[in-house]
């Protein structure tokens, strides 16, 4: 069972893209997975107790596999991480959900 849970958005230069982040925190320390793409992959990282953090992981399309380091906040409410990919910079937003069922 996971401790937080987000219904997340990804701006790409294609559109808007939908997933899920979900994660657990233990001493500072960030583990969880994203799904995105019909992709779901591990991320890690850190967090401190104000939500800043810094969280690598890798986005899977249908043409090729992307590793990403994103930098930003989490808040109790909503997040909004931005993400450096390869080649370009993706904006993260999202919104906890209960239920890992929800997304």
């Amino acid at each position: 069972m996971y401790e937080n849970n987000y219904n997340i958005l990804m701006q790409t230069p294609v559109g808007i893209k939908y997933g899920s982040l979900s994660y657990n925190v233990r001493n500072g320390k960030l583990n969880g997975e994203m799904n995105m793409l019909d992709h779901c992959e591990p991320v890690e990282g850190t967090i401190d107790e104000y939500g800043y953090c810094h969280i690598t992981g890798h986005i899977v399309t249908l043409v090729k596999d992307i590793g990403f380091q994103a930098t930003g906040r989490i808040f109790e409410n909503s997040l909004h991480l931005s993400a450096k990919g390869e080649r370009n910079i993706f904006e993260i937003t999202g919104v906890p959900f209960k239920d890992k069922k929800d997304h």
